[in-house]
């Protein structure tokens, strides 16, 4: 359960990821619940609801999937969408995304591709003469 605050409003939101038993071939479900208090009571009343399909192709990413499904609560809500910007902001301060650069790999020098290259090689020559030996002894 994760509670943002904006607008001096107390906005609770729950995930919940489904991965057996999904219908229609997905590999899994996120579904967020976005609930608030009432004006006059403390009580948290239902505002929205959201959901991300990954399907049985896609890579599975928690992070992605609860991004997705915030964004689609939010997005299809009447009531939340003055307070959208604010909300996805209050979202992101939380969980920040991953940097770029720590993702990317780190470039090679000439040499080094050269040395990988020729190692590759040699690994596909030893394979190579391996699968020829197995296939004679098969015969």
């Amino acid at each position: 359960m994760i509670r943002l605050e904006v607008f001096n409003r107390t906005f609770q939101i729950e995930f919940r990821h489904l991965r057996r038993g999904v219908p229609f071939g997905a590999n899994a479900i996120t579904t967020c619940v976005i609930a608030a208090p009432g004006l006059f009571e403390e009580v948290f009343k239902f505002l929205a609801i959201g959901s991300a399909c990954c399907s049985h192709l896609d890579q599975f990413s928690r992070r992605i999937g609860r991004l997705r499904a915030f964004e689609n609560a939010v997005e299809h809500c009447a009531v939340l969408r003055r307070s959208r910007a604010r909300l996805l902001a209050a979202y992101d301060a939380m969980d920040p995304p991953t940097p770029a650069t720590a993702r990317s790999p780190r470039f090679l020098s000439e040499a080094e591709k050269r040395a990988r290259w020729e190692a590759g090689w040699e690994k596909r020559l030893a394979r190579q003469s391996r699968r020829a030996v197995a296939l004679k002894g098969a015969l």
